[in-house]
């Protein structure tokens, strides 16, 4: 095993303080990029590659694999951000990709967005799908498989909208070949 760095803390579980095992702060008024952490990973070698890796393993509190924090400040913000460069690569392309194995008797949601508030259009998900003007494939917005186990009522896909005049569901297609 190798590292360019390496952390180890033993914290006292009467403790109540705030633990860090790295804390960065940049302060300052330039206009250039800054990172709070960057990782650049250039090995040619056939292994997974981790640009950040948490692996949480005990513990009764909640636990967070990363969580962003934003003041009110002015400025278009990102969550989180991932942008695959246009190519001809092989490989299957994930933007998000969540697993979510667990059997007990708790809700589970692979995505969960809250948005509310101020004016605006609001979207909990908002999709563009652009294909190449020769993608002879099946085109899908929202894609929903759900299995056959278990005994209670199975939705592909459920949509609610409360007041009058409001659509749960509303399509539109401009094609004359197409359907709503």
């Amino acid at each position: 095993t190798s590292y360019g760095e390496y952390n180890e803390m033993n914290t006292s579980s009467t403790s109540s303080t705030l633990v860090y095992g790295q804390y960065n702060q940049i302060k300052g008024t330039g206009t250039q990029t800054k990172y709070g952490t960057y990782n650049s990973l250039e090995a040619t070698g056939g292994g997974s590659q981790y640009g950040v890796y948490n692996n949480m393993q005990s513990g009764t509190g909640i636990k967070y694999g990363v969580r962003n924090e934003f003041a009110d400040i002015d400025g278009t913000k990102y969550g989180v951000y991932n942008r695959f460069d246009n190519g001809t690569s092989s490989g299957t392309i994930y933007g998000t990709y969540n697993i979510v194995l667990n059997d007990g008797p708790s809700t589970k949601r692979g995505t969960y967005n809250q948005v509310q508030g101020g004016e605006g259009t609001l979207a909990g998900s908002f999709n563009v799908i652009t294909p190449a003007a020769t993608n002879s494939s099946t085109i899908y917005g929202v894609y929903a498989t759900v299995s056959s186990n278990g005994t209670g009522t199975h939705y592909g896909g459920y949509f609610g909208a409360s007041g009058h005049g409001n659509r749960a569901v509303y399509g539109t297609n401009t094609s004359p070949n197409g359907y709503a």
